[in-house]
């Protein structure tokens, strides 16, 4: 998929929750990355800790998770403040900020429980609620299509509800 330069916003909603989680995609990810991020050593293949920074001053120590050379999804404290700082910073390096809607529309891969899900991160309120709509979107993805699949096909009700519980 090709989403031009960069192009990213916030999937979180706005408020003072406990985290914001920004995606970024495009072509010049690893510019961007390289220019805000600064690593500090805890890593794993994708998923980095590190400081996010503009220029020499501190932003937010956040966590970061690469899929791919194009796509980059930033966890960062919560808080209106630390929003806005990563807003600025990020459109000051060239993304393009668009809605959690546009952003989300951008998956193009007909995936319609992981566009809900990432949707149901933007509106999330509440700590359990983000942390739901994240899971939607990585390890409970499988078992959340199985259930929709036997369902669609005339599967057990009462079966797919204790398999959700």
């Amino acid at each position: 998929m090709d989403v031009g330069p960069l192009i990213g916003g916030c999937l979180t909603a706005p408020g003072e929750g406990g985290l914001h989680v920004f995606q970024v995609r495009g072509e010049d990810v690893p510019r961007l990355l390289g220019d805000v991020f600064r690593p500090t050593g805890h890593s794993s293949s994708s998923l980095q800790y590190g400081r996010l920074v503009d220029a020499d001053r501190l932003v937010d120590e956040v966590v970061v998770v690469c899929d791919g050379a194009s796509r980059v999804e930033i966890s960062t404290h919560g808080g209106e403040g630390t929003r806005a700082a990563v807003v600025a910073l990020l459109g000051r390096h060239g993304v393009r900020l668009v809605d959690p809607e546009a952003l989300v529309s951008l998956v193009g891969d007909g995936a319609t429980l992981r566009r809900e899900a990432r949707a149901g991160m933007a509106r999330a309120r509440t700590t359990e609620a983000l942390l739901f709509h994240a899971s939607a979107t990585s390890s409970y993805l499988s078992e959340l299509r199985s259930l929709r699949d036997g369902l669609a096909s005339g599967g057990d009700v009462e079966a797919a509800r204790r398999r959700l519980e």
